[in-house]
């Protein structure tokens, strides 16, 4: 129900859909090439050091790898002796040039927590526009609820640096240790229990604070007491039925966006992403309104009543069996 909710809400907000897939490309585009331009700060002085060309020599010089299998003199332990040479040859240049790879691998992840700063801000204006599509049916621009709402926008953005950066460290630790020991047991079927953990993961998190952009922008309130609020009064029946609600979207949306990526060669990933982004945050709202027993538009032919605001006539109705 909420997932297919959810989707049509994302279905009737193409255009929200397409601004968030166009703020993303903007976005993880500058960081790419902020990244490329720090890390050339490293690489470029290694590509050119005298170690870094010993170890390329190793395999593509005159009396390298691949000219010695052709001529017939490679010998084996030669070969192992000037590779072992010349890694650590690699390692010593490493070594001296430490402070800059330290440097240079902080800028980076500056770069992404800002990267990841700007995300959260765009998917605050993208939760306010849902909001407003889901009580009103009114589309605002993109901008004009930017400028309307920045402040709590960046503070949400504040927010999914802490909480995201936090929360993905220890996640993705305990995803390595995982990996290492599913894929040892089980082989290439260790890979699906990795990715089944991850999905677990993030479905547990998105049921105790998915609501957070729903509270603050519902309720106006402050990040930090639209944390506490989601944290608090948490039932068993409603956090079951949020996880589940999240696991099926996260592996509905895994297995649709690969199966229409294959058969169209990634194609239809500009129609599958921008269109699960706005559905994950639809569906945190979905929840948010239903947990509050309040009315909301899907599309413009479907409105959802929650049964306690419906009049004597609408409840009699839905208990009323007609025969076709």
């Amino acid at each position: 129900m909420k997932v297919t909710n959810g989707l049509k809400i994302a279905m009737a907000n193409k255009p929200l859909c397409y601004k968030m897939l166009f703020s993303r490309i903007i976005v993880f585009g500058l960081a790419l090439l902020a990244c490329w331009l720090f890390a050339g700060i490293l690489f470029n002085p290694l590509f050119e050091s005298n170690e870094f060309k010993a170890l390329i020599n190793t395999f593509f010089g005159e009396t390298g790898f691949f000219a010695s299998v052709l001529h017939g003199t490679f010998k084996g332990s030669e070969f192992s002796a000037n590779l072992s040479s010349a890694v650590q040859g690699v390692f010593v240049w490493l070594g001296n040039n430490s402070s800059t790879i330290v440097w240079v691998i902080i800028a980076i992840v500056v770069v992404l927590e800002i990267c990841r700063f700007i995300i959260g801000v765009c998917d605050y204006v993208m939760a306010v526009n849902v909001y407003e599509h889901m009580s009103s049916l009114r589309h605002a621009q993109f901008f004009t609820t930017l400028v309307e709402h920045f402040k709590p926008a960046c503070k949400y953005g504040l927010y999914c640096i802490i909480s995201l950066t936090l929360y993905n460290a220890v996640i993705y630790s305990l995803a390595t240790l995982i990996a290492i020991g599913s894929i040892g047991a089980f082989g290439v079927l260790g890979v699906s229990v990795t990715i089944l953990f991850l999905i677990i993961a993030d479905s547990f998190r998105l049921m105790m604070v998915g609501v957070v952009p729903a509270k603050m922008v519902c309720e106006g309130c402050g990040v930090i007491k639209a944390l506490r609020s989601a944290l608090s009064g948490l039932k068993f029946k409603d956090m079951l039925d949020r996880f589940l609600s999240y696991f099926v979207f996260a592996v509905f949306r895994i297995a649709t966006s690969a199966l229409f990526a294959i058969t169209t060669c990634g194609i239809s990933l500009l129609i599958s992403i921008p269109l699960f982004l706005v559905t994950n945050m639809a569906i945190r709202f979905v929840d948010y309104f239903t947990i509050k027993h309040l009315k909301y538009y899907c599309n413009y032919d479907n409105v959802v009543i929650p049964k306690e605001l419906r009049s004597p006539e609408e409840q009699l109705l839905n208990q009323v069996d007609i025969d076709a």
